[in-house]
């Protein structure tokens, strides 16, 4: 069978996921103006770009491929103006949350590397104290150090203490100068009952949805428990929550500043 003449057959056209450009890759499978590798891929469902050989298809065949275009078009037209523009939304909603969210985040994670911390230098302080009991007992110095190092793992939580006083000094070293940890230590510990009106046992009325019977409650380490919604946290939170606060700004509506 022979081509007809009247059509040239066109190779494939190119896009770029990256950044959306149509057209030939500089080099293969590289964006010319994004310069992304391997971002570049060919339309291989765009059979519309082969002229030639859809005028040797049959008449049934020539309608399926005309479905099978229109549904890739609507396919492609969805995401750019759909999916896209959602997806975009979204990173930018979640990049604010984020950024709104940043010291609560630091704060969070200073308070867990505080408690981790202590929990492992009182460790450290039993082994220290079972290893003095057992040199008053008589036992040789270098007994004591392998029953340390080997038993214990003695030097494994030395280690371990050095990384987390690291870790605290450096979140201390990046915090802005508009609050530091007195401040939020002394936000952490102002009562609820500034806030709330507490019965006997400790229970209020949960301020975040509505309810008969009080089950918002009051603990005495000053955090806080709805048993209704399941909302829980500190003072802190608590302001977040109920005035759309971020953390630096709940901190500093707690001590007025």
């Amino acid at each position: 069978m022979k081509l007809n003449k009247d059509y040239d057959v066109s190779f494939p056209t190119f896009y770029c996921i990256s950044c959306g450009f149509r057209g030939e890759p500089i080099e293969k499978y590289k964006c010319p103006i994004c310069k992304n590798g391997m971002s570049m891929h060919s339309d291989l469902l765009n059979v519309m770009a082969y002229p030639t050989l859809i005028s040797l298809l049959p008449n049934e065949y020539k309608n399926k491929v005309e479905e099978m275009y229109n549904f890739v078009s609507d396919c492609n037209k969805y995401y750019e103006y759909i999916m896209l523009p959602k997806t975009k939304e979204d990173i930018r909603k979640f990049s604010e949350y984020i950024y709104n969210n940043m010291y609560n985040i630091k704060y969070r994670r200073l308070e867990f590397i505080r408690n981790k911390a202590h929990i492992t230098r009182t460790h450290i302080k039993n082994i220290e104290n079972r290893m003095e009991k057992l040199k008053k007992e008589g036992t040789e110095d270098w007994v004591c150090e392998l029953i340390a190092t080997y038993i214990h793992y003695l030097p494994y939580y030395r280690d371990q203490l050095d990384k987390l006083i690291y870790e605290i000094r450096h979140i201390h070293s990046n915090r802005q100068i508009s609050i530091n940890s007195e401040d939020m230590e002394m936000a952490k510990a102002i009562k609820f009952s500034n806030f709330l009106s507490l019965n006997k046992n400790g229970f209020c009325s949960c301020p975040f949805h509505d309810e008969k019977t009080a089950s918002f409650k009051i603990f005495s380490n000053n955090r806080a428990k709805c048993f209704g919604c399941g909302w829980s946290g500190d003072v802190i939170e608590y302001i977040m929550h109920k005035h759309n606060l971020n953390f630096i700004n709940s901190v500093k509506f707690l001590l007025r500043k």
